[in-house]
């Protein structure tokens, strides 16, 4: 053993002082949690995974342990949704039909509501299958036990820049990330309190399709249920205070999906100064108000959109010496609070980080920089927006305007989607793509997709931005089969021909390469 003294200090076989080693971060304390992980969402319940697999003593604090699946589920009715409505359009009013039309019939709303309640417990209850330690895919805090990891369930308040209260049991932290999400708040509407109104949430629980529904907002998810239920069957009426719909993205790009939903008999009633809803009988009577004059609709339902607000109420963040305004915890590109300690993730850093993609990566990038394992940054113009309505629009990076603000150069490149042979299959009449460079060097700063499936067809250029190559890349790109990617090769090519040397010199430099 090697020799101490009373100071503490250590020497070596050969009497040379070395100081003390230092405890390493993955050391366990008595008495204190190397993390603590607030919250119950997707954000959360990711980074507790990947603690528990890493080995890190870690605590996971949930308000209700099945939070997480609520959210889920409601991306996940959403979704079916749209699908069984994508089909039964194209059979029933799609370019198959037939005059007279076949006996083909609406989907049975009744079945799929059942099917989409079954499945939901099928994936809640079913076996999990552990790979390599690692707990796939979690549907609620109750199963991350089996993965290692320690779940509190109470409410968390910090009394310290260390210290955290859950109802009577105190904790000590190293280090801790906030990812409370966001609460989700009903549009505020008159009459609104006194009427049971439908959510994106509460329609899991819908069993009869509505045949007049009303659908209060132009947002994404609002105009996403809007086309679902007018597909199925349903006559909608998507109201709204704004002149136009899905406000906050490119106004080119919503303007094709108000087209599509005007053609499909979607009833589109915007620039309602004065919305309220009554009850008529067994009906409901939506009053609108526009331009001094009143209209009334009768419906059968009413859904109200939700807006997401950042979960921050209740945790004693002033006291831990986390700042936070109304859009969301205050954060640097590290995710690291106005504490060093506390760390964030999630919907909680504002409405950006609210798709669950998001609050999966953020939540991944939080826990590397909580532990110290790779210091990296979080880059918010490669976070990619989509609206799943039919078509999709995905977005990334700076718009022409933004970039000119900043003083940046850029070349504009644009490509229709009747230029492919994918403009013939059904649904891909309508849509573009816009790309944004960078004048010298050709880098992507920025893209707009209009697709059916703009969602998949933009991460090729989000891979571009993240590792600063030129678009000109995807000109080599042989792909598999003719399809909507040829919208970008054609512009990869007809960048690659505009930036390509002269061929003078190309032919000077291909012979002195070759002696």
């Amino acid at each position: 053993m090697d020799p101490q003294n009373a100071s503490g200090e250590h020497r070596d076989r050969a009497g040379v002082e070395k100081t003390k080693p230092r405890a390493r971060f993955g050391r366990k304390s008595q008495g204190r949690y190397e993390l603590v992980i607030v919250g119950s969402g997707r954000a959360a319940i990711c980074a507790s995974r990947e603690a528990a697999r890493l080995g890190v003593r870690a605590a996971l604090v949930v308000e209700e342990p099945w939070a997480y699946r609520r959210e889920s589920d409601a991306w996940f009715l959403r979704q079916v949704l749209r699908r069984i409505a994508g089909l039964a359009h194209q059979l029933v009013a799609g370019p198959f039909h037939t005059d007279p039309p076949l006996a083909i019939g609406w989907p049975d709303f009744a079945a799929v509501m059942a099917w989409v309640r079954a499945t939901r417990e099928q994936i809640a209850a079913g076996p999990l299958i552990p790979c390599d330690k690692e707990l796939p895919h979690p549907r609620d805090a109750r199963q991350l036990p089996q993965a290692g990891a320690e779940v509190l369930t109470g409410q968390a308040v910090f009394t310290g820049r260390d210290t955290l209260e859950v109802d009577t049991r105190q904790l000590r932290f190293r280090r801790a990330i906030v990812a409370t999400g966001a609460r989700q708040m009903k549009t505020e509407i008159e009459g609104g309190e006194q009427i049971e109104c439908l959510t994106s949430k509460t329609l899991v629980e819908l069993s009869e399709l509505p045949q007049r529904l009303a659908v209060i907002g132009t947002g994404p998810v609002s105009c996403q249920l809007a086309q679902s239920f007018c597909r199925l069957g349903s006559r909608v009426y998507l109201i709204g205070p704004s002149a136009n719909i899905l406000p906050g993205v490119e106004p080119e790009a919503a303007a094709v999906v108000q087209s599509r939903l005007v053609k499909e008999a979607v009833c589109l009633k915007l620039g309602c100064e004065h919305l309220a809803v009554e009850q008529t009988g067994n009906l409901l009577t939506v009053v609108i108000g526009r331009e001094g004059r009143k209209e009334k609709l009768f419906v059968d339902k009413v859904l109200l959109e939700e807006r997401a607000e950042p979960n921050t109420a209740g945790l004693g963040l002033e006291t831990a010496g986390v700042a936070y305004t109304d859009r969301g915890v205050v954060i640097s590109d590290r995710l690291q609070t106005t504490n060093r300690r506390i760390f964030a993730a999630g919907a909680i850093c504002g409405n950006e980080f609210s798709s669950l993609e998001a609050a999966e990566a953020t939540a991944r990038l939080a826990l590397d920089n909580c532990l110290q394992r790779n210091r990296r940054k979080l880059n918010r113009r490669l976070l990619c927006r989509c609206v799943y309505t039919e078509p999709e629009i995905a977005q990334f990076g700076l718009s022409p305007t933004e970039a000119s603000a900043e003083g940046n150069e850029i070349q504009t490149y644009r490509a229709e989607l009747g230029q492919t042979v994918a403009a013939v299959l059904p649904g891909g009449e309508d849509g573009f793509a816009v790309v944004h460079l960078r004048r010298r060097t050709g880098r992507v700063v920025g893209a707009t997709i209009v697709s059916e499936e703009a969602g998949a067809l933009i991460s090729p250029l989000a891979l571009l931005a993240s590792r600063n190559l030129p678009l000109a890349a995807l000109a080599d790109v042989i792909p598999c089969r003719a399809g909507r990617f040829d919208l970008l090769r054609r512009m990869a090519e007809c960048h690659a021909a505009r930036t390509s040397p002269p061929r003078g010199l190309a032919l000077k430099l291909h012979a002195w390469w070759n002696k």
